[in-house]
């Protein structure tokens, strides 16, 4: 039907309570959004940490007592282990969230620095001699919007536990993809020997594989001379080194100085994967990991 003519002046008043309702109602909806993302991100978080064990987010002793520990086998060892550190259900749920996507399968060679190799050295000298690497990666991305492990990730006394123990504090990564994820290593999948870019990372085990997939490591291989370092990186390829090695059960994790350990996951073999989900964390706001290791692990 045909609006009857209307006064100017009307018709502007009548515009703006128009616009005024709609932004009301786009206001309202907005805050309805927030407060059920609000919602959804407060329940989970009391079914997934063994708050009773690990008392995050308070100054209780108990916690403190464990963050010196921590903080005493990270500096001796590179490394440190804590068993039963999330729920059973939440175990559950993660290995849901990883396993019901498709995993990125990479194979790549790569340097143990994961960089390109440096024409100053010969291709046999550690600096640049290759390993073999095959992984099933799942990205931040794969996952849903609402996983866990998105939840646990943005939940500030997590980082702020791990940053007492790191003894500075800790930021998250910007990598869209390489933040938080998981891999599902499979039979004769390997994450062979290799150093972080970041910093620091917790895995959180989810599944163990049925033969083989331990974590071993060489604390502080960086710390020491380059002679030193590529003396050490010779010994371990040549599987001649003193390795560190645990295989916890799922539920635990352990958090490692990655960017100074050499560390790999030992190949899996078997009918049950080896399924992780992994937190990266960084001594500056802006890390992301380099365009090398983005194109061989998510090609992106």
């Amino acid at each position: 039907h045909n609006l009857p003519d209307m006064p100017r002046g009307f018709v502007v008043v009548l515009a703006l309570v128009l616009a005024t309702a709609a932004a009301t109602e786009e206001c309202a909806s907005s805050f309805q959004a927030d407060l059920k993302r609000t919602v959804t991100a407060a329940i989970p978080i009391g079914q997934i940490f063994n708050f009773e064990k690990y008392p995050l987010g308070t100054d209780s002793p108990k916690l403190q007592e464990t963050i010196a520990r921590c903080q005493q086998q990270l500096q001796t060892e590179g490394a440190f282990v804590l068993t039963d550190f999330i729920k059973p259900e939440a175990v559950a749920q993660l290995l849901k969230e990883v396993t019901s996507v498709t995993p990125t399968e990479s194979e790549k060679n790569h340097t143990v620095f994961q960089l390109p190799p440096d024409p100053a050295f010969g291709v046999d000298h550690p600096r640049n001699k290759m390993v073999f690497a095959r992984i099933g990666f799942v990205g931040r991305t794969l996952l849903p919007e609402n996983a866990l492990l998105n939840l646990m990730y943005d939940w500030d006394p997590l980082k702020d536990f791990l940053s007492a123990i790191a003894g500075r504090p800790l930021y998250r990564s910007t990598d869209n993809e390489g933040s938080v994820y998981a891999i599902v290593n499979s039979a004769q999948h390997i994450t062979t020997w290799h150093f972080d870019q970041a910093p620091f990372s917790i895995v959180f085990m989810l599944q163990r594989s049925t033969i083989g997939g331990d974590f071993q490591w060489v604390p502080g291989l960086r710390k020491g001379s380059d002679a030193a370092l590529y003396e050490g990186i010779d010994d371990v390829l040549a599987n001649r080194a003193i390795l560190r090695s645990v295989n916890p059960p799922p539920g635990s994790v352990f958090f490692f100085n990655g960017s100074e350990s050499l560390h790999q996951s030992a190949e899996v073999h078997g009918d049950a994967a080896r399924v992780t989900s992994i937190m990266t964390f960084a001594d500056s706001p802006d890390f992301r990991n380099s365009d090398l290791v983005r194109k061989q692990n998510w090609k992106s």
